[in-house]
């Protein structure tokens, strides 16, 4: 039997129909699982007294609105956003920022939820040792628990939970870093290598989930997504309900924002303020819509060249791509040979390939100290070629070997022409692990119709997990 290949006119017609149809239905479910937004739109300018907040968001009380920090203002690029003042030397809601609870629509109480909004810090924020910042409860008469966020230390970014007090969590940590590696752990009291950071001067967008525990077990999840990237991914929480905490459920905004602490460390040395935008709760994921990386090559190709920690020095392969061909340290030139092709190969995982030609970085077999990483022929299947992208700040990364996670790249002491590279023990702290990853043609960037099409949420089953529908050339 052969079967046509050929759309017909009415075919096409059905299948533009269809496709349409699907994109309803998306959008009716993606509405269908918001529990509560607020884009600010509809409020009007200016200052706000707490009967004025009382009457637009429909709360009981504003901290903070009396005495003149809250207020709504026009901003050129996102409209009407809250504007939150923090005045020189306070700290606490009833002297800094602002707190105020926004019970969600119809008494409704869920046990996993996402929240998201927008966070702008001026240039001349400071941070100082900490701030909070809004979150999810559960606000009963008979149970409390809190579940914000923190600013500290130059915009470092954590969870700040408070759970129900009665029984008491002995062992529980009331701050928990926003870091992939360790978000308990603080090594040498210094943050994880990894751990996010807000940026003043630009928007920053937010996003967190929560689901909480069968009561007794410890199998709640926390996640925290900062400008469309996973920052944080608990899975193991046991704190969130007790054996007998079945009641409780998150059912409240809880729009905090203040300094604190309260000793002198987190006092702003003067006059701050900070603005919100957006916030969004939803059952399903939010998604910020920029969190598509950039092209850097315009035929689709991410192109990077690698340049070492404190030098201006940068992986070269040499001329030519051959098997056993070594990597070596080099000067800057403008040349292929320090060009290299990221390729997503799955699971977090990348293959480097040297641009123009069939051969990837590869580590050898297995892992040792000193063995050398070379050019050998690309094979998306062979974990040789295999390494973990993993941020240490500033831009710079450390490359870690899929099937010998106790070694990274290495390209040694000091710096100089064909410095050879290898394979070492992994440290995120030691500098001649540590590669920045300069796109080579940085101009190149999505199109404002291409960032549009792909950025449209498709929720999906189970949950929480999502993707996207992509359509093109409709």
């Amino acid at each position: 039997m052969r079967i046509s290949t050929t759309i017909a006119p009415l075919t096409a017609l059905r299948l533009l129909y269809l496709l349409f149809s699907l994109l309803l239905v998306f959008q009716a479910q993606a509405q269908s699982s918001l529990v509560y937004t607020n884009d600010l739109e509809d409020l009007p300018t200016g200052q706000y007294s707490d009967n004025d907040l009382k009457e637009a968001l429909g709360v009981k009380f504003c901290n903070g609105c009396d005495e003149g920090r809250v207020y709504v203002t026009n901003t050129p690029d996102r409209g009407k956003v809250l504007d939150i003042r923090y005045p020189r030397g306070q700290v606490k809601p009833s002297n800094s920022g602002m707190q105020t609870r926004i019970t969600f629509p119809g008494d409704q109480s869920y046990e996993e939820l996402y929240l998201s909004y927008w966070v702008y810090f001026p240039e001349d924020f400071e941070f100082r040792a900490g701030g909070k910042l809004p979150g999810l409860m559960c606000n009963t008469q008979e149970r409390n628990m809190t579940l914000r966020l923190m600013w500290r230390y130059d915009g470092l970014v954590e969870f700040y939970v408070h759970y129900n007090p009665n029984p008491a969590r002995p062992d529980y940590q009331a701050s928990i870093n926003w870091s992939l590696l360790d978000p308990y752990e603080e090594p040498n009291g210094n943050p994880q290598p990894d751990q996010v950071k807000f940026q003043r001067g630009k928007w920053n967008h937010i996003e967190m989930y929560y689901k909480l525990n069968t009561p007794g077990q410890s199998d709640g999840i926390m996640r925290g997504w900062l400008d469309g990237k996973l920052a944080v991914d608990i899975r193991d929480n046991g704190n969130f309900r007790m054996a007998d905490e079945g009641d409780i459920r998150m059912n409240t905004l809880f729009v905090s924002t203040f300094f604190g602490g309260s000793d002198e460390s987190f006092q702003p040395q003067k006059d701050v303020q900070a603005y919100f935008d957006d916030f969004k709760v939803s059952q399903t994921r939010i998604g910020s819509g920029i969190d598509l990386p950039p092209n850097p090559i315009p035929d689709g190709e991410r192109v990077f060249s690698f340049k070492k920690q404190g030098y201006d020095y940068y992986v070269d392969s040499g001329d030519g791509a051959q098997n056993q061909q070594p990597l070596v340290l080099s000067e800057p030139r403008s040349t292929v040979n320090q060009q290299w092709v990221e390729i997503d190969v799955g699971n977090g995982f990348y293959a480097y390939k040297k641009k123009g030609t069939d051969f990837a970085i590869d580590g050898g077999r297995g892992g040792r100290r000193g063995q050398t990483v070379k050019l050998y022929a690309y094979n998306r299947n062979n974990q040789n070629q295999h390494w973990k992208k993993i941020p240490v700040g500033d831009g710079h990364y450390v490359l870690q070997k899929r099937n010998a996670p106790q070694f990274a790249i290495d390209g040694g002491n000091g710096a100089q022409d064909n410095q050879g590279l290898y394979l070492w023990d992994i440290n995120f702290f030691n500098v001649n692990q540590q590669w920045k990853f300069e796109p080579v043609n940085p101009s190149a960037q999505p199109s404002a119709r291409h960032q549009q099409l792909v950025t449209a949420p498709v929720t999906m089953y189970p949950n929480p997990v999502s993707d996207r529908l992509y359509l093109k050339d409709l």
